[in-house]
């Protein structure tokens, strides 16, 4: 066979998850024809799916010397780095990503944030990939509550309350909702809104009960409003 019925053969059983038997498909096609871009694409896919990070990031390596200008290889090998390490502070890829195709890259621009904001501590930078992601349509929900925790992180906390409630607006997913919730409480709490604060804290509780550290910031409210009471 050459290397196209290779390739086919090896695209059908990875569409059906069959990732060990594709790869043999790909390694026939890569062994028949080197500069064959796409086998090298799906080969790390495939190895990306069966955790073989390091493979995978060296197939895509290999599919951009061969195509420096896929914005997709590039986005994929920052999105390997991230997988492989949440803790990266490499956003090489994904800048050469957005450089190549800024109109296209609202993943790229997520990722990018991400690191941004947990590992670099570069928070205004953050906000604006989050905000690039946003206005294409990429996971509003999870976008605002880190534009909300990067305003948190900065100290601005009525930009970060503002950004909390736009993610309630969005009927957003249980776990980030209550990330929102609890938030807002805590913003409150802070404030000084004793009150307020244990009503979003019970809100997201009931959202998501895991969140037991929770009924510790309930306590020292209720502490609080008692001291409020007790020195009016």
């Amino acid at each position: 066979m050459e290397a196209k019925e290779y390739f086919e053969q090896g695209y059908s059983k990875q569409i059906i998850e069959n990732y060990k038997e594709a790869i043999k498909n790909y390694d026939k096609v890569i062994e028949l024809d080197k500069s064959f871009e796409r086998a090298y694409i799906q080969r790390a896919f495939c190895r990306f799916k069966l955790k073989d990070f390091k493979s995978a990031l060296n197939d895509f390596k290999t599919a951009m010397a061969l195509n420096p200008n896929d914005a997709r290889t590039y986005l994929n090998t920052g999105y390997i780095l991230f997988e492989q390490n949440i803790k990266t502070k490499d956003t090489f890829y994904l800048d050469k990503a957005i450089e190549l195709n800024s109109d296209d890259m609202a993943e790229a621009y997520y990722i990018r944030g991400t690191i941004r904001y947990a590992n670099l501590s570069q928070y205004e930078l953050a906000i604006d990939d989050f905000t690039k992601a946003i206005e294409m349509d990429f996971c509003s929900d999870i976008c605002y509550l880190r534009i909300a925790d990067c305003y948190r992180c900065l100290d601005e906390l009525d930009k970060a309350l503002l950004n909390y409630y736009k993610v309630l607006e969005l009927k957003p997913q249980s776990y980030y909702k209550a990330a929102a919730l609890g938030n807002i409480g805590y913003i409150k709490h802070l404030y000084g809104l004793f009150e307020d604060a244990m009503k979003y804290y019970g809100k997201s509780k009931k959202t998501d009960p895991k969140y037991k550290v929770l009924d510790e910031y309930i306590e020292m409210c209720k502490q609080s409003l008692k001291e409020e009471k007790s020195n009016a």
